[in-house]
């Protein structure tokens, strides 16, 4: 019987402690393919998965054993046939997660644009406060809109503090 530990690829015959332990194998294996599956039964007799692209043939099936939480694999088709039309894909789902995490994460860090433009004035002041002969100037429109904001860093440079 299979203990936590399963690394290698699921095999018809290959038997696991319990379902949980069947599901982390499964789990590992698409993790290491690159591929999603999705569970299409699941009870105290039998578990059966097949892959997330309809009509790929890649599936595993596997059977309670009689009075144990034990489960048999019996059968697996180790093949996806989905491979170089799901591969593009899930490249281009995978780059979308990616980039609204990002933002929201952006968002989270920074606020909105509106957020940031009401923490424009304190920023400015101490910018000028830190940093003498810094001359700032933040211009509006008529109703009150953000049209730019002018920076001028006034860094003194006296060679008293690099000799």
């Amino acid at each position: 019987m299979s203990e936590g530990g399963y690394n290698e690829e699921i095999k018809v015959l290959d038997i696991f402690d319990d379902k949980e332990l069947l599901k982390l194998a499964i789990g590992r294996q698409c993790m290491e393919q690159g591929k999603q599956y999705k569970t299409t039964r699941s009870s105290k007799e039998r578990f059966e998965v097949v892959c997330l692209v309809e009509n790929c043939s890649w599936m595993v099936s596997a059977r309670g054993i009689k009075s144990t939480t034990a489960f048999q694999v019996t059968k697996v088709v180790d093949q996806h046939t989905c491979y170089a039309t799901n591969l593009e894909s899930n490249y281009r789902q995978s780059k979308k997660k990616a980039w609204r995490a990002k933002q929201y994460a952006l968002l989270m860090l920074r606020g909105t644009q509106e957020d940031l433009f009401t923490k424009l004035p304190s920023y400015l002041h101490n910018l000028v406060k830190h940093n003498p002969g810094t001359v700032t100037q933040i211009r509006t429109d008529d109703d009150d809109r953000f049209e730019f904001v002018y920076i001028a860093l006034g860094c003194p440079v006296s060679s008293d503090n690099f000799l």
